[in-house]
């Protein structure tokens, strides 16, 4: 038989504040952890050839409607090119000489289909030596444009989800009266971010809604999914077992940040050089 919920007494205004601001830098700790550990965020590189020095953050995503821009900041006696290949391919590497615009050497690569990949490396001499920037190959992925309006409602819904969810979590961790209306929210705004509007980028971006599980293998929609699924059970549970509520909210958070955990964009859609076309989750 079904338990009642008695909505609690609203806590004091001042614990109210403090534990909305921690839930608030816990939201933006998951969320630069995200963006920072993504496969699509630049990947920085610094070298020094003698008393030279150069550095730079490498792109690791454009847009297919503009050509790639690989730009580094280099001591003026250094030059350099670009090695660039198909990715994954065992293509013979091709080279783009860079340009200087002041203190900066630049170089373009060209356009390639969306959820295609280009591997490279950036190479620097002085006249004498050469040596790469990165040593390990920066991964360069295509993706054609979405539009504003997508990208700016799925972060408020995917933030508004990240913050209603460690708001829950922070008050349940402190005793506080169990509140449900944190969960609905919550679920509201993960499944707004998460199964309609990334759906939506990702169509826009790649040409498919959804290449996670059990179409594919992309483990970001998967991890959403999950995310999703594990936040509905902490609500049926919490709504019919008061005994509980703080219980099935903390292992759903758990849970989530585990899901976060796991590094954006990973296993997303790729393009296949023989096939000539986009596969999904691979």
């Amino acid at each position: 038989m079904t338990e009642a919920i008695a909505e609690p007494k609203k806590p004091s205004k001042i614990k109210s504040v403090l534990f909305w601001f921690l839930a608030f830098v816990l939201m933006l700790a998951v969320a630069v952890y995200q963006r920072k550990t993504g496969p699509t965020y630049p990947m920085k590189a610094s070298a020094k050839i003698g008393s030279l020095k150069a550095s730079g953050d490498l792109v690791r995503s454009s847009s297919t409607s503009r050509l790639a821009v690989i730009e580094v900041v280099a001591d003026a006696h250094l030059q350099g090119y670009v090695q660039w290949r198909r990715y994954p391919t065992n293509d013979q590497f091709e080279v783009k000489s860079m340009s200087r615009n002041g203190r900066f050497l630049g170089a373009v690569v060209p356009r390639f289909p969306a959820a295609a990949k280009i591997e490279y490396r950036v190479m620097l001499y002085d006249g004498y030596v050469t040596q790469p920037l990165n040593k390990v190959p920066a991964i360069l992925r295509y993706k054609d444009d979405v539009p504003g309006w997508t990208l700016i409602l799925h972060l408020i819904c995917i933030f508004g989800g990240l913050l209603t969810g460690s708001r829950a979590f922070i008050g349940a961790v402190f005793g506080e009266p169990f509140r449900i209306r944190l969960l609905r929210w919550m679920m509201l705004f993960m499944g707004l971010g998460g199964l309609v509007f990334g759906p939506i980028m990702q169509k826009y971006a790649f040409g498919a809604y959804w290449t996670g599980w059990p179409l594919g293998e992309d483990l970001t929609d998967t991890k959403t999914l999950l995310s999703i699924v594990v936040w509905v059970l902490a609500w049926f549970f919490a709504s019919r077992w008061p005994r509980v509520q703080r219980l099935s909210v903390v292992i759903a958070f758990v849970a989530m940040l585990g899901v976060y955990l796991i590094p954006h964009s990973v296993r997303g859609s790729q393009y296949d050089w023989s096939k000539q076309e986009v596969t999904t989750g691979r």
